[in-house]
């Protein structure tokens, strides 16, 4: 996904996204979750979620153009208030992390869904 510095803003160097082509996973209030898919360098597929924050209304299942500020931060399991964990292949643990994109801009896309 492209990833854009901005021009200053207010005296601050802001990281701006573009997500090109995004399908809604899950809907809210006020925020909704996205997933963008990706060629890995090997040739196989990835995916990559971002939480987006934003008044747009959308439905899971759009596919949109979303583009804002981007901040990242640990993610927290909302049943038990800790942050996610996961183990690599090695046995080590490691802190999963959000990819927030906020005062977003999002704008539904028409065509074909490209997942």
């Amino acid at each position: 996904f492209p990833v854009t510095i901005s021009k200053k803003m207010k005296g601050l160097k802001m990281a701006k996204i573009l997500l090109e082509s995004a399908r809604v996973d899950k809907a809210g209030n006020g925020h909704c979750t996205v997933v963008e898919e990706f060629t890995k360098n090997d040739g196989s597929k990835g995916k990559t979620w971002f939480k987006v924050w934003s008044n747009t209304v959308v439905e899971v299942g759009d596919v949109v153009k979303i583009t804002g500020t981007m901040s990242a931060k640990p993610a927290v399991d909302f049943a038990t208030g800790q942050e996610r964990k996961w183990t690599d292949k090695s046995g080590k643990e490691h802190t999963s992390i959000e990819v927030h994109v906020n005062d977003a801009v999002i704008t539904k896309l028409s065509g074909n869904d490209p997942f």
